[in-house]
């Protein structure tokens, strides 16, 4: 940078602003620009990045200024607590809205606009349930909480709750701890080594076991919420995509609407991110932080889940006995550096709730199986759940071949923690072979817990057998060009 011919340097990042400035200005080249900074000079306390103060996305960022704004007075101005009720119908917060009415109702001189608030949220809600109530077709909706490990699930008390009144499987599994990968193997099964080309396409009809069986049903699919990357998502026909801080409430919002205009049944996969994903945002919180590595993630972990925790049960109840499943693609990717194959990464919660069925399935569902888990749902003559489950799981992943992943693996000397792996788990043990040939053997323990092991040679020769040894040639894919830095680095380290 000191050797560019730069007069003005802009700064648009929200962590660490201050920081950057004060280091760009003790060099004295430059005259320096804190966007974050001038909007706080004039009396605008940003809490996130400005531009998620955004509207359409039911933006938690602007619920939370206004949540703040009310409380930290003292929580008894009505002008504030009006405000705070109209961000949050704005924000489709009914929860919210609902709690609030209720909490200024306790106490005297209660003004005639909540109670007016109140009867017309509650006129809303009883309109849709009576909608709900004549709506004949047998719906599904998926819950998907993205990031929340199998050994988090009772940080989500209501979902925890409903999972012991449901069919919980105990040994469900992502076969790639990403979001994407996860969706390609639920729609079409696919793994990102054996199925490397087919892990490029978009998904869609032609290559989704999923879609063309749903299809042929007669279901209405749409995944609603943030689809991530348009170039490795599904394509726009089965996706209703939202901004990546959508809020649960206007995801769960969206999907109750379309249903009712649905005259299909619906298969929904409603994929929350911003309050389960890292940073894990609510409106709740008294401070918002961005920054993983800076932030109090126990504290607002447990506030955020525990906020979309009430209002995914609040729709949960809306929707009656109609078939809803609840997943996580992935754990928590909290520690660096953490292989990718560890048990709080791979062990994810799933189950399936229709208000009828009560059973905990001790053997394995890999989320590949999908599509043969949905057919049991739908036609439970004709597939036996059987067919979806078995007595391991495998997993595997290609290289990381970002730069700017690469790079942070290698700054912070592991880059073998980068490289590909593939592997498989039963019940008491998992193998992992990496694309340097290294072999990992361990037991497993339970509760997230594994230690590395030496089992027999019939044990060793079977989980080889089911992880497969087979790699990808990085030197032939123009994508992996940055990955062989990883490579490099880890020999230098030998």
């Amino acid at each position: 940078m000191e050797q560019l011919p730069i007069d003005v340097v802009l700064i648009t990042s929200f962590n660490r602003h201050r920081e950057i400035k004060e280091e760009l200005v003790k060099t004295g080249r430059y005259k320096v620009v804190d966007v974050c900074g001038l909007l706080e000079e004039r009396g605008y306390k940003l809490k996130a990045p400005f531009y998620k103060y955004r509207s359409g996305v039911g933006s938690h960022e602007i619920l939370n200024f206004f949540y703040g704004a009310y409380f930290n007075s003292g929580g008894t101005d009505d002008e504030k607590l009006s405000r705070l009720l109209t961000a949050a119908v704005e924000a489709k917060d009914f929860n919210m809205v609902l709690e609030l009415c209720e909490r200024r109702k306790r106490t005297p001189r209660i003004p005639a606009l909540i109670l007016e608030v109140e009867k017309k949220t509650l006129e809303l809600i009883n309109l849709i349930e009576d909608k709900l109530k004549t709506r004949k077709q047998k719906d599904v909706w998926l819950f998907w909480t993205d990031a929340v490990s199998y050994h988090r699930l009772n940080y989500l008390p209501g979902i925890y709750q409903l999972s012991k009144q449901s069919v919980f499987f105990e040994r469900a599994y992502t076969n790639t701890p990403f979001t994407h990968q996860t969706q390609r193997a639920i729609m079409s099964g696919i793994l990102p080594i054996d199925d490397f080309e087919a892990s490029q396409k978009i998904i869609q009809k032609e290559n989704s076991v999923l879609l063309q069986y749903l299809e042929h049903a007669g279901y209405e699919f749409k995944m609603i919420g943030c689809d991530g990357e348009r170039s490795r998502a599904m394509a726009d026909e089965y996706t209703i995509n939202m901004k990546e801080n959508a809020s649960c409430n206007m995801i769960l919002w969206t999907a109750v609407i379309h249903m009712l205009d649905s005259q299909q049944p619906v298969f929904y996969m409603l994929h929350f991110l911003t309050e389960t994903h890292p940073p894990m945002v609510s409106p709740i919180l008294e401070e918002i932080s961005y920054d993983i590595e800076q932030m109090d993630i126990e504290r607002q972990m447990r506030a955020s889940y525990k906020y979309i925790d009430k209002r995914i049960i609040f729709y949960h109840r809306l929707l009656g006995n109609r078939t809803q499943i609840f997943m996580s693609d992935h754990g928590e990717h909290f520690q660096f550096p953490q292989h990718y194959w560890s048990e709080v990464k791979l062990h994810v919660h799933f189950f399936v709730w229709d208000g009828i069925q009560n059973a905990k399935e001790k053997r394995f569902l890999q989320l590949r199986n999908f599509y043969k888990l949905v057919q049991w749902i739908l036609e439970k003559e004709k597939y036996p759940l059987e067919r979806a489950l078995d007595d391991y799981a495998v997993f595997q992943d290609v290289d990381i071949y970002s730069e700017v992943l690469v790079e942070r693996f290698i700054s912070r000397r592991a880059p073998e923690y980068a490289v590909a792996y593939r592997g498989a788990v039963t019940y008491d043990y998992k193998y992992v072979i990496d694309g340097t040939g290294r072999e990992y053997w361990y037991g497993i323990c339970g509760d997230g817990e594994e230690e590395r092991t030496n089992p027999d040679s019939d044990i060793k020769k079977k989980l080889k057998a089911a992880a497969g040894t087979a790699f990808l040639d990085i030197n032939k894919v123009e994508k992996f060009s940055y990955s062989k830095k990883l490579y490099s680095e880890i020999c230098k380290g030998k």
